[in-house]
């Protein structure tokens, strides 16, 4: 629904049980209908009752023949009729209350506010989110593994994950495995489910412990890499001079990323015109 904000009672970083009131919005309009529609309700049962009794009335005066069936068959009609207008009364009261019910936004499950995105006082729009919420359950570990090492994993598996922000190691099990190969990197991407593990958060650097021997990569600062274009640059150090060299890169690993030609171990490279290792 469109409704004013009211009230939202959450703040980043509350822990919310399912079912905790996380915002209102303004209901006296649809509180308004809905007093109309009950008051429509009532008016309808009314007629409905009457219309009963007068059926009732006019079956007996029929079994004493003294009502014709012409008589019977509109009262019949009648009281059905009425019966008619209280079942769509008590329809329209039924869909004001689901509608009443929406304007009390409520968690629906156990987690932490991870962001508020809208304030008191703004205009709550339908598919426009007021705030973000996160689950410990359901997330998931991205691991790029060599294709030669990949090979030795399998959907459904147990592995051993570790979480460096938490220093936590954890048992995950295999979700998914690509069969695509990256043909920069020749790696394969693995999706591993995690446990629920307290502080956790979406976006936390993790490790997947290999199957097989550990991948030897040439890692440089991510701040030192220049875009030109669709080009990838850094300055290194030769002889005493900066000199601008040509690199590829692969994958990040956390303010570190991969080189994967362009570069020899042990060169210097120039960061933000300091030199660094």
């Amino acid at each position: 629904i469109t409704a004013l904000i009211i009230e939202i009672t959450v703040n980043a970083g509350d822990k919310v049980k399912k079912g905790d009131l996380i915002a209102r919005l303004d209901n006296r309009d649809i509180t308004a209908q809905e007093q109309a529609a009950l008051a429509g309700l009532a008016g309808a049962n009314a007629q409905a009752n009457r219309a009963k009794a007068d059926e009732q009335r006019v079956r007996s005066l029929y079994s004493k023949e003294a009502a014709t069936r012409e008589n019977l068959d509109a009262i019949v009609a009648q009281a059905k009729a009425a019966q008619a207008s209280v079942n769509q009364a008590s329809s329209k009261v039924s869909e004001i209350r689901t509608h009443l019910a929406d304007t009390r936004l409520l968690a629906p499950f156990d987690g932490i506010i991870v962001k508020r995105l809208q304030q008191a006082g703004d205009m709550g729009l339908p598919g426009v989110p007021l705030v973000t919420l996160q689950t410990p359950k359901g997330l998931r570990l991205e691991a790029d593994v060599p294709s030669t090492c990949a090979a030795r994993y399998l959907t459904g598996m147990d592995v051993t994950v570790r979480i460096d922000a938490l220093g936590q190691t954890a048992s995950a099990q295999i979700d998914e495995i690509s069969p695509e190969v990256d043909p920069h990197t020749r790696t394969q991407l693995i999706k591993v489910t995690l446990p629920a593990i307290e502080g956790l958060q979406p976006g936390y650097f993790g490790w997947l412990e290999q199957a097989c021997d550990q991948h030897e990569a040439l890692l440089i600062p991510a701040g030192a890499v220049q875009h030109i274009g669709q080009l990838e640059v850094v300055n290194v150090l030769s002889e005493g001079r900066p000199l601008m060299r040509h690199i590829r890169t692969a994958k990040t690993f956390g303010d570190q990323i991969e080189v994967i030609s362009g570069l020899q171990s042990g060169e210097t490279v120039i960061i933000n015109s300091q030199q660094a290792e």
